[in-house]
């Protein structure tokens, strides 16, 4: 009988143990939930905070480039001599022209890159392969699957870590070009720059120019653009590139403002 109601009490007693466990899991659960709902919540008033400094900054550009062009009017108007003064403020409407389309561009990719954040992203990623042929497919097939995520992730890895690998100016080209997809211009543009500088006399160098000239006229920089063309043009005589290059010199010449 002892034993009977030993037993007994053995399986009550791990019954509320068992009891116990679940609800402190359950508790667990709905700390971590709240914690994630409280990051997701954080990063929309940044997103929100983020939507109105750009939008108080546009119009500040905005206010200002319409100040000097009436300025420069008003100078017009008056019959001004002073060809000099003239040229200088139309320079300097010009450099504030490039210098707001900069502005906005990288403020719109800090917003991109923003809007992308997940909270619980770190946790998702799938290692990477450690053998370099591996990692090269891995980062080409996550590309071409447009997971540009994940292809940055193996082209960069990739770069740090087997840069005289012959392969690494297809390697940076495409992580170019990942970086063009996602908008991320200036990262675009540095990675082009190593094609061109460190690797120009390989296959990629060419198609890099040309995807510097895109990539520039993304920024609005379209004086960059053309130069990315006619050094193309100077340089790889023989590119398949050389006819369009041609083309787009032709028209930007017409519409690019010196």
């Amino acid at each position: 009988m002892k034993k009977l109601l030993f037993l007994s009490l053995i399986y009550v007693l791990s019954g509320c143990a068992s009891h116990w466990r679940a609800q402190a899991i359950e508790e667990e659960l709905l700390a971590l939930q709240a914690k994630v709902d409280q990051l997701k919540e954080i990063q929309k008033k940044e997103q929100a905070q983020h939507k109105e400094t750009i939008e108080h900054i546009s119009k500040e550009i905005e206010n200002r480039h319409q100040e000097l062009l009436r300025s420069l009017e008003s100078l017009k108007n008056a019959n001004s001599n002073d060809k000099l003064t003239l040229d200088e403020i139309q320079e300097e409407v010009r450099n504030l022209k490039g210098q707001s389309s900069e502005l906005k561009h990288e403020i719109e990719k800090r917003k991109s890159a923003m809007d992308s954040v997940d909270p619980t992203e770190n946790a998702q990623l799938e290692p990477l392969p450690q053998d370099k042929d591996s990692l090269f497919i891995y980062a080409l097939e996550k590309k071409k699957a447009d997971q540009c995520r994940d292809a940055i992730r193996g082209f960069t890895f990739f770069v740090e870590n087997h840069f005289d690998d012959p392969k690494t100016d297809d390697v940076l080209y495409n992580l170019a070009e990942c970086y063009y997809k996602q908008n991320r211009y200036d990262e675009a543009v540095s990675a082009i720059q190593k094609v061109v500088t460190k690797f120009g006399n390989k296959d990629q160098a060419d198609s890099a120019l040309v995807l510097l000239y895109k990539t520039y006229m993304a920024m609005d920089n379209c004086r960059k653009a053309l130069d990315a063309l006619l050094f193309l043009q100077d340089r790889y005589k023989s590119s398949p590139h050389i006819k369009n290059a041609k083309k787009w010199l032709e028209q930007g010449n017409k519409t690019c403002k010196k």
